[in-house]
């Protein structure tokens, strides 16, 4: 479980703030496509402010604050669980994206 948290401060992950660095894709087009509310998707944004992730704060009792706080909450097993199942959701979302796009074309 601290990998996962790990992975999030050292930012070894799959949002959009780090897959697009390596792609070379402008920082303002680094956006969620999660809430797409034209918000980057970058740590912040990932454990406290988006939308689709609300459901998983409030299951695992995480406050909002910074993301200094966040990440340094009394409750580290349940800031895991929640960044597992957040990433989980995040990839069923977008097999499920894909699959839609393949059926439609």
């Amino acid at each position: 479980m601290r990998k996962m948290i790990s992975k999030i401060r050292c930012s070894d992950h799959q949002l959009e703030i780090e897959k697009g660095r390596h792609l070379n894709i402008p920082r303002e087009q680094r956006t969620c496509k999660m809430c797409a509310d034209g918000t980057i998707e970058d740590e912040e944004h990932f454990l406290l402010r988006c939308k689709t992730y609300q459901p998983l704060r409030v299951k695992y009792k995480l406050k909002a604050g910074n993301t200094f706080d966040f990440l340094n909450t009394e409750n580290q097993e349940n800031l895991a669980h929640f960044i597992i199942d957040a990433f989980s959701l995040r990839e069923l979302i977008r097999k499920n994206e894909l699959t839609n796009c393949i059926a439609i074309n």
